[in-house]
């Protein structure tokens, strides 16, 4: 059972980890697209990481639900 927690834990963390790096470098280049003003640019990017994040946010929610309730994980475990 040490086991199932312990892969659950580090994919959470690979998890909340890959949703920040993906929200940094939509800011990062929404950003860029701003200063060189290419709106287009900004609104392709959004478009083609959008539905890595959502993954990414969908994958951890869960684990963080598992977490929570299969595994009775309280906060700050």
């Amino acid at each position: 059972m040490n086991a199932v927690k312990n892969t659950l834990r580090a994919l959470f963390v690979i998890g909340v980890i890959s949703l920040v790096m993906i929200g940094t470098v939509i800011v990062v280049a929404q950003l860029y697209a701003l200063m060189i003003l290419d709106g287009a640019l900004a609104i392709r990017i959004a478009q083609k990481l959008a539905k890595p994040a959502c993954l990414a946010a969908t994958v951890t929610g869960i684990i963080g639900f598992l977490q929570g309730y299969v595994f009775k994980i309280s906060a700050g475990e």
